[in-house]
């Protein structure tokens, strides 16, 4: 069965549009929420579509839009109320075609169609909104959580004191609250339980995650990365990343973590997640200018003969100064690596082979780093 007259079908599709879309804006209509329009006649749209496609061309209907309609945190009531209007429409337009099984066939495969919708949109509705309960749940535990206090146990969490958390702290500039809300109850709904506790409405949004197996530590920075991933937001946020070894230092942890994220906002640094780590040295360099000025005088005396010891002492501190792997990632023998690393100690006074020497030539690489190529900060909070 077909249907030959593609402008029929075209207009009949744009006049049920507008219907919709007119019993939608009426001021009567309990369900009238201007922001919800555009989402709603999405969904009608699609609907009228998969309505035709199974019932003409037989093809198999997919209901994925219901999920995309409710999972914006709309109620399902406007969603039914304009599947109502909808089949009324359609089969006032349809059952002037000429069909060969006849009006009454069409009819009954026509409302069987609607049926099933609206057995879909209930089924889905009803899980959404257990989804939405468990997020409720997680929500509390992790605001006790992050208050210090005992969490409240539910069926849907696995809080325990003894348990180590991941704390990740997304400034609240990189993500949208919202999006990340969906992505989240999105975990909740097709993932495997990664036991996420959500604090979605902080200043900046944090989500605590217990740190077993999936992310052991020390490796705890693959474990935001799952965390992430099952996210799938459109691009990472700028995120601060730090461990609480028992339920009792998230607290402490949450504050670490913010405060990561935060000093990564306002160095600029690109969209990715941070630690304390990671920072700690520019941070300093920043807050003690005349420190990092006589840093950056010492490493100047390396800038000689195209700053081959700069280099050197780069690649030697950043690679954990092991000589071997130094020497080879240079293509220097290790003899050659040797007199550098006596010729960089010379002339700075600092011994790279040494602990001590070797972390406040760390920090002076940071600081005539930012010297030569300043990256402008901007104030938080």
């Amino acid at each position: 069965m077909t249907i030959d007259d593609s402008t029929h079908k075209a207009l009949l599709a744009e006049k049920t549009r507008l219907a919709v879309e007119s019993a939608f804006r009426a001021e009567t209509n309990p369900f009238t929420i201007r922001a919800q329009l555009a989402p709603l006649i999405l969904a009608v749209s699609s609907a009228f579509d998969i309505v035709l496609a199974s019932l003409f061309d037989e093809v198999p209907a997919d209901y994925s839009f219901i999920g995309d309609y409710l999972g914006e945190g709309l109620p399902p009531e406007p969603l039914l109320q304009a599947l109502s209007v909808l089949a009324g429409l359609m089969w006032e337009g349809l059952r002037h075609l000429g069909t060969r099984r006849g009006t009454e066939a069409l009819a009954t495969d026509f409302f069987s169609r609607f049926h099933q919708l609206d057995t879909a949109v209930r089924a889905e509705a009803d899980h959404t909104s257990d989804s939405r309960a468990g997020l409720a749940a997680q929500t509390a535990v992790a605001t006790d959580l992050l208050r210090g206090r005992a969490a409240v146990q539910h069926p849907s969490t696995r809080s325990d004191r003894h348990t180590a958390y991941l704390v990740l702290v997304m400034h609240r500039e990189s993500v949208s609250v919202e999006n990340l809300r969906r992505a989240v109850l999105h975990t909740f709904e097709t993932s495997d339980d990664l036991g996420i506790l959500p604090a979605l409405d902080a200043d900046d949004p944090v989500l605590l995650a217990p740190a077993e197996a999936a992310f052991p530590h020390p490796n705890y920075r693959s474990g935001s990365e799952t965390i992430l991933n099952a996210l799938n937001l459109k691009e990472p946020p700028v995120a601060g990343l730090a461990l609480a070894n028992d339920a009792s230092r998230i607290p402490d942890a949450a504050h670490e973590a913010r405060f990561v994220a935060q000093s990564a906002h306002g160095l600029r640094k690109p969209r990715g997640t941070y630690t304390v780590e990671d920072l700690w040295q520019e941070l300093v360099t920043r807050q003690v200018p005349d420190l990092a000025d006589i840093l950056t005088k010492r490493l100047g005396m390396l800038e000689a003969d195209d700053g081959y010891l700069l280099d050197t002492l780069r690649v030697y501190l950043s690679g954990g100064r092991y000589r071997a792997q130094t020497a080879a990632e240079l293509h220097i023998h290790p003899n050659t690596l040797d007199y550098r690393l006596r010729k960089i100690h010379q002339l700075t006074g600092l011994n790279p082979q040494l602990p001590r020497g070797a972390a406040t030539l760390d920090v002076a690489l940071t600081a005539w780093t930012l010297a030569k190529h300043p990256r402008p900060a901007t104030p938080d909070r």
